[in-house]
């Protein structure tokens, strides 16, 4: 017979094994149910071991309640409680752990799927964690999107509006990241997990704007980065953004305003920040407040890298295309543009007077072409960022200073030396009276030291030149020869062959 407390015992689930005298093996778990304690009170005077059927029956149900993957309901409830054979529950268990790997593949695909190209549920995630931390207290829709990104409008209270850009970590459109991550703190990322790649990416932008901040070149400011999110500051107004270059409407003389501004900070971006954009367009500056505020600076280059002068080149021939189209008659050539950008000479002291003596060079040289200012030889020259990859240094240097035949040299800016190579140069070329190294140099070189010849170096060239004239009329007479005599013999062979025909 049971007493009142046991019966309450056994009510809540908990019999005391004490009480009712049951001696439990240590490696059996603590039994669950009504069921079971009832089966615990018949064994009152035995042992009961791991091995019991019924103790196992009830414990397999008990964990099979834990599976999330399968409804049971409640399998040990006092009113029809359930046994499982250890066959059965091992079925259960084979079956659920198959079903797992199925759903969890699923899972996975769909926490890959995007929306808006860049929110998958890990971002969905990380921007949750952004609010809650306090990062932004809303955020609204997209702004801009792009290759590589969207930007989305968020607001925080006393802070007024941000800008929240949001790289893509799947169906990314941005290509050959290897050219722009040579020679920067990315470049251990080249060949790792994309995520660690786009990660790195954020970063390298964080860290641009904070240096073109210092620099005093108008830029979003950055705020933070966490992952592929980066938060900066907001360019417009009431959650609009600012229009781009590309888009603003703009009179004559606002558009040559901005062309001189975007030109200065080209130059600023180079010697001041030591950077360059290497994608800089009428899509990649936005027009506020009468300033050009240069955004998308995650593939800028450090301009010592291998790659700098291309992208500077390619940067040049973007901003020099688009204002000739837009009427800005005061337009400087790429050849002159790059120099201004990168020739050492030029300070704060004379900047300002260099700019104006290039204006007035092309106020007197009048509307051009497209194609004359481009300078397609320019554009497609290989431009050297070390010593060590000039190919020919002595052919160049006859080039420069004997006038040779060898190809124009388009890297003499870079290194800051005369345009003779007699020493470094401390003032700009234009500012000393010289030209600025385009073609027209060349052939003032070349009359320049035609007329300091001496006599005797003069009759020494037109006795060469009388030789050679010799030497080319006697080829010239040799070969007619040989073509007269090989004339005869065709005409002597027709003949023959005319002959025999007619025998």
């Amino acid at each position: 017979e049971v007493d009142e407390e046991e019966e309450a015992a056994i009510a809540m689930c908990e019999v005391p094994l004490e009480m009712i005298g049951v001696q439990l093996d240590p490696s059996v778990r603590k039994p669950f149910g009504r069921a079971c304690s009832e089966h615990f009170l018949k064994q009152k005077a035995g042992s009961i071991t791991k091995h019991d059927a019924v103790l196992c029956g009830f414990m397999n149900a008990k964990q099979l309640e834990r599976f999330n993957l399968t409804a049971t309901g409640d399998l040990m409830s006092d009113r029809s409680p359930v046994r499982l054979n250890n066959k059965v529950y091992n079925h259960m268990k084979q079956h659920c752990a198959q079903e797992g790997g199925r759903m969890a593949r699923l899972h996975g695909k769909s926490d890959r799927s995007t929306q808006e190209a860049v929110m998958d549920q890990r971002t969905r995630m990380l921007l949750y964690k952004l609010l809650n931390r306090g990062a932004f207290d809303e955020m609204s829709g997209v702004v801009s999107t792009g290759k590589e990104a969207n930007v989305y409008c968020a607001s925080k209270e006393g802070e007024g509006d941000m800008a929240v850009k949001v790289y893509r970590t799947t169906l990314n459109e941005f290509k050959d990241r290897e050219a722009y991550l040579v020679g920067t703190t990315g470049r251990r990322c080249r060949s790792g997990v994309r995520g660690k790649v786009i990660r790195a990416w954020a970063e390298k932008e964080l860290g641009n704007l904070a240096r073109l901040e210092r620099a005093g070149i108008p830029c979003p400011r950055g705020i933070s980065v966490k992952e592929n999110v980066l938060l900066m500051s907001f360019i417009g107004r009431a959650g609009v953004a600012a229009p781009r270059l590309k888009d603003a409407t703009l009179s004559n003389d606002r558009l040559h305003k901005l062309y001189l501004q975007i030109i200065r900070n080209m130059r600023a971006m180079y010697t001041k920040a030591r950077l360059v954009h290497a994608d800089l367009s009428p899509y990649n500056v936005l027009v506020h407040h009468g300033e050009a505020y240069i955004i998308d600076l995650a593939q800028a280059v450090d301009n010592d890298s291998p790659n700098a002068l291309t992208f500077l080149r390619k940067d040049c021939d973007c901003m020099t295309s688009f204002f000739h189209r837009a009427g800005v008659e005061t337009v400087l050539s790429v050849r002159q543009l790059f120099d201004y950008v990168t020739d050492s000479s030029i300070t704060l002291e004379n900047e300002d007077e260099y700019l104006e003596r290039l204006q007035q060079m092309v106020v007197k040289r009048g509307a051009v072409a497209l194609e004359e200012l481009r300078d397609e030889v320019f554009l497609n020259s290989f431009i050297p960022r070390t010593l060590s990859d000039v190919h020919d240094p002595i052919g160049e240097y006859e080039s420069i200073v004997g006038g040779g035949d060898g190809p124009p040299v388009f890297h003499l800016g870079v290194t800051g030396m005369r345009s003779d190579l007699s020493g470094t140069r401390d003032t700009p070329s234009l500012l000393e009276g010289e030209l600025s190294g385009t073609l027209s140099e060349v052939s003032a070189t070349l009359s320049s030291n035609t007329d300091t010849m001496t006599d005797e170096a003069a009759d020494e060239a037109e006795v060469d030149m009388d030789a050679e004239r010799v030497l080319f009329e006697e080829d010239a007479r040799r070969e007619r020869a040989v073509g007269e005599e090989e004339a005869d013999e065709e005409a002597d062979e027709e003949a023959d062959e005319e002959a025999d025909e007619e025998a």
